[in-house]
C-alpha cells in the first residue's frame, strides 16, 4: 500500500486490526499455536497472522468453452496491458483485507510485486479419478517430486509461497467420491484391472489379513474360490463388521502411503514449505485425515454450507484426529441478483436472493470461523464469476468479487473489509462463555444480567445457534414503562485504551420484535472505580451502542460491533447485549451468540507515556510526512507490518 494511502486510510478509520495482516513479511513461514492454544501463521519476522484469501485469481478461466461468455479482462477492458489488470486486481484485493491469492490462481494473480502471499495446488499424483490409490504404485514419490518441481517452477520468488497444497478433491472415498458404507477406496482398488499395482496391493492385503479364501469367505459371507474374484460389484453387497474393518484399514493403508510419499517428494525440493494438506472436498474417513496429521503442517478442507454456521463437529474432529490447525480453503455463495447473468443451475454451496445477503454470509462465516482456535485461515471461491453459460464443466455460478466484465460487486468486496478486520480482533476476544453454552441454571455461565425479573434472560436452544449448541435469549420485562435486560461480561480497562465489542444477533420468525417499541442492542460501557458509567468526556451519562431493530437480522445472523476509546477516569469496561423495550407493546426478543470483547493495543508514538488511541493518530502523520519514524520495524520499508507494531500484534 503506497505511503500516503496507508495514511489516509489510518486518518479515515479507527477499524486498524487488520491493515497489518494485509501483507506479512516474505520469507519463510511456520505454523504454531500460543500460549491459549490459539494458532497462527508466523512470518520471518514473527508476526502472527490468519490467512484471509481468494481463489482463482485468474485473467482467464481453465479451459474456456468457445462460444461462452467468461472473464477475459486483459484483452476486452485493459487493451493488453497485463500490469493494468494486476493494478486494479490488486486494489481490489487490498481492499477487502485479504492478503492470500489462492489455489487455481495465476502465478503472478494480483501482481507479482504486490505482497500477497501464494498458495498453489502441486497436484502431485496428477489427476486421474484413481489419483488416491496412487501411493501404492511403484515411483509414486519420484512423480509426486516431478510434477511439484514442475508446478513450483511457475513460482521462482518462493519467499511469498506461504505453502502448498498437495491436491485438491480426491476422490478419497473411492469410485464414486461418496461416503457409501461399501464403496470405498477398496472397492475402487478391486474394481481396477488386475496389472494395475493398486489391485495387486489390494488382493495382498486381503491375503495378508485371512491367509486363506475359506477364511475371508467366513468372515465376508462370500463364496468366492480365489482371492481374485473377490470384485467391486460383489463387495459392494457385503457389510459385515470384517468387511467394514478391512475397509479402514486398507483407507489407513493407502493414505498413509500417499502422504508420506507425496510429502517427501515436496520436501526434498524444499524442506522447509508448508505443506498446507490437500484440500479435501469437505469430509474424508477418518484414517485420511489421520495420514495427513502425520505428514502434512496443516488440514485443508473446501468446506462449502447453505447457512453461515461453521461445521464446528467435523472440524474439531479434524483437529482432534491431526493435532494440526485447519485452512477452510473454499466456501461461498450465489446471489439470484448478480451482474454476470448467472443462472446458478450447478455448483456447490447455497443460493441466497441479493448481494447484500451474500456480503451477510461472507461476515458470519469467517467471523465465526476465526472464533475457532485452531482455524488458520479462509479462502472464498473466487475472484470471478464463472460463466452464465457454464464453465468446463458446466457450473455457472455467481461466485464471484467482480462479475465477468470486471465490473466489483462492491457490497460484498467492503463487507470483506469489515469482516476481515473484526475476524483479527475476535480472536484477542477476552469474553468468556462467549458462545452461552456452559449454564448455571438457565443462565449463562460467566454473564451478569440486568433486567431479569421474569426468566426474560436466557441461555436458549430455540433457535438455530452459529455455533455450539446455545445462543442468549433476551425479551421485554413488560412492565408498563421502558425498560431494558439482558447479559454482561466486565473487565479491567485504562483511560485511552480501544475497545472493540463484537456479537452476532438474530430475530426470529415466529417471536419478531414490534418496530419503534423493542430493539436489541450491543454496547460498551465505560466505569470509573465507583462503578458509574462514563461518557467521553467524564461525566454519567449513556454509553457507546448499536442497536438491532425489527427486521435488521430478521431470521438470520447478523454482525454487529461497537468501538470506543476509554474516557478519563475509566477502571472497567463492559461488554452489555440486551433488548430495550418501550412498552408492554414490544413484544418479541432478540438472540445473541458468539460474543467478543478486544482491546486495541497501540504503541507509543506521540511519547506521551500513555500506549492509546491518539497514537493512531501521530503514526498517520509520521506516514504522511514520510518520516524515518514511521519504519517501526526497521526493515527501511514504511508499509503495513509497521501498523502491525503499532498496534502490538506479535
Amino acid at each position: 500500500m503506497p505511503r500516503l494511502a496507508l495514511a489516509r486510510t489510518l486518518l479515515l478509520t479507527v477499524s486498524v486490526s487488520a491493515a497489518f495482516a494485509a501483507t506479512p513479511a516474505a520469507g519463510e513461514f511456520s505454523l504454531a499455536p500460543d500460549a491459549s492454544g490459539r494458532w497462527a501463521f508466523i512470518d520471518a519476522h514473527g508476526h502472527r497472522f490468519f490467512s484471509f484469501g481468494v481463489n482463482d485469481v485468474e485473467s482467464e478461466p481453465f479451459q474456456p468453452v468457445p462460444g461462452t461468455q467468461y472473464y477475459d479482462p486483459i484483452p476486452t477492458i485493459y487493451s493488453g496491458d497485463r500490469d493494468a489488470w494486476h493494478t486494479v486486481t490488486a486494489s481490489r484485493l487490498d481492499r477487502a483485507r485479504l492478503n492470500t491469492v489462492g489455489a487455481f490462481s495465476d502465478a503472478d494473480g494480483g501482481g507479482p510485486g504486490n505482497g500477497f502471499l501464494r498458495t498453489p495446488v502441486l497436484y502431485v499424483a496428477g489427476f486421474a479419478s484413481d489419483r488416491a490409490l496412487d501411493g501404492l504404485r511403484s515411483g509414486f514419490q519420484a512423480r509426486a517430486r516431478a510434477n511439484a518441481e514442475a508446478e513450483l517452477a511457475h513460482y521462482p520468488d518462493s519467499s511469498q509461497l506461504l505453502g502448498v497444497f498437495l491436491d485438491n478433491e480426491a476422490n478419497w472415498w473411492g469410485l464414486d467420491g461418496n461416503s457409501g458404507a461399501n464403496d470405498t477406496l477398496l472397492e475402487q482398488a478391486l474394481s481396477l484391472p488386475t496389472s494395475d499395482e493398486a489391485w495387486r496391493a489390494a488382493i495382498d492385503f486381503l491375503v495378508d489379513r485371512y491367509g486363506s479364501v475359506e477364511a475371508l469367505n467366513a468372515a465376508y459371507g462370500t463364496s468366492i474360490t480365489f482371492f481374485g474374484g473377490l470384485t467391486r460389484s460383489l463387495m459392494l453387497g457385503v457389510s459385515t463388521p470384517a468387511a467394514q474393518a478391512d475397509r479402514a484399514a486398507f483407507e489407513a493403508l493407502a493414505a498413509e502411503a500417499w502422504f508420506s510419499q507425496a510429502a517427501a517428494g515436496v520436501r526434498e525440493i524444499d524442506p522447509d514449505l508448508l505443506i498446507l494438506g490437500s484440500r479435501f472436498a469437505y469430509r474424508v474417513p477418518d484414517e485420511v485425515v489421520a495420514a495427513v496429521g502425520r505428514h502434512c503442517d496443516a488440514v485443508s478442507t473446501n468446506m462449502y454450507r447453505i447457512t453461515p454456521s461453521p461445521d464446528e463437529s467435523t472440524l474439531q474432529s479434524f483437529f482432534d484426529l491431526t493435532g494440526k490447525p485447519i485452512l477452510i480453503t473454499e466456501f461461498s455463495w450465489r446471489a439470484v441478483e448478480n451482474s454476470s447473468g448467472n443462472l446458478n443451475t450447478q455448483g456447490a454451496g447455497g443460493t441466497v436472493q441479493t448481494q447484500a445477503e451474500r456480503a451477510d454470509n461472507y461476515d458470519a462465516y469467517v467471523t465465526s470461523l476465526a472464533k475457532l482456535p485452531f482455524i488458520v485461515g479462509t479462502h472464498w471461491f473466487e475472484y470471478t464469476d464463472q460463466s452464465p453459460q457454464g464453465r468446463f464443466d458446466g457450473e455457472d455460478s455467481n461466485y464471484g468479487m467482480v462479475d465477468i466484465f470486471d465490473q466489483p460487486y462492491d457490497v460484498l468486496i467492503d463487507r470483506m473489509r469489515s469482516a476481515n478486520d473484526h475476524a483479527e480482533l475476535v480472536r484477542t476476544s477476552v469474553v468468556a462463555n462467549d458462545g452461552f453454552e456452559e449454564l448455571t441454571g438457565s443462565l449463562p455461565t460467566g454473564w451478569g444480567t440486568f433486567g431479569n425479573s421474569n426468566g426474560n434472560v436466557n441461555a436458549s436452544t430455540l433457535v438455530r445457534e452459529l455455533l455450539g449448541e446455545r445462543t442468549l435469549k433476551v425479551f421485554g420485562r413488560f412492565v408498563f414503562v421502558a425498560n431494558e435486560s439482558g447479559a454482561w461480561q466486565q473487565f479491567a480497562a485504562e483511560p485511552g485504551q480501544m475497545w472493540f465489542g463484537h456479537v452476532f444477533a438474530r430475530e426470529d420468525d415466529d417471536d419478531q420484535m414490534v418496530a419503534g417499541q423493542s430493539l436489541g442492542f450491543i454496547e460498551l460501557q465505560f466505569r470509573n472505580a465507583a462503578g458509574a458509567v462514563l461518557l467521553a468526556n467524564g461525566s454519567q451519562g449513556e454509553p457507546r451502542r448499536a442497536e438491532i431493530e425489527h427486521l435488521d437480522a430478521l431470521d438470520r445472523w447478523t454482525p454487529y460491533a461497537v468501538r470506543a476509546v476509554a474516557p478519563a477516569g475509566t477502571a472497567s469496561v463492559r461488554l452489555r447485549l440486551g433488548l430495550h423495550q418501550n412498552s408492554n407493546a414490544g413484544s418479541g426478543a432478540i438472540f445473541f451468540d458468539e460474543a467478543s470483547l478486544a482491546p486495541v493495543v497501540f504503541r507509543d508514538v506521540d511519547r506521551s507515556g500513555e500506549e492509546d488511541a491518539f497514537d493512531l493518530a501521530a503514526f498517520a502523520s509520521l506516514v504522511a510526512e514520510e518520516a524515518p519514524e514511521a519504519d517501526l520495524d526497521g526493515s527501511g520499508t514504511i508499509d503495513a507490518m509497521d501498523l502491525d507494531l503499532l498496534i502490538g500484534q506479535d
